[in-house]
């Protein structure tokens, strides 16, 4: 999923990225919060960026899945693809 999302990220904006940075920093947020494991970690800041991409993460593996979006899966990409703004840039 992750070289599939580099390579279109790169293609959608120009930008080249290393597959390995790409990936580190497309997993730092998920990692954050499966590896929080002392009670002051309950609060994390997340990019807007990072929030869209993992949910554009969880919709492509749920369509591999499931071989169908939902309803509400296709309102969503219908959302991320009119705000290319909401996922572009990953600072």
């Amino acid at each position: 999923m992750l070289q599939n999302l580099h390579a279109w990220y790169q293609d959608t904006t120009g930008a080249k990225i290393d597959f390995r940075e790409f990936a580190r920093k497309a997993s730092l947020a998920r990692n954050t919060l499966k590896h929080a494991n002392e009670p002051n970690e309950d609060e994390v800041e997340m990019q807007r960026w990072e929030a869209v991409q993992m949910i554009m993460r969880a919709m492509t593996n749920y369509k591999d899945l499931a071989g169908t979006p939902s309803a509400a899966m296709e309102k969503m990409a219908a959302w991320i693809a009119s705000r290319r703004g909401a996922y572009e840039t990953m600072e």
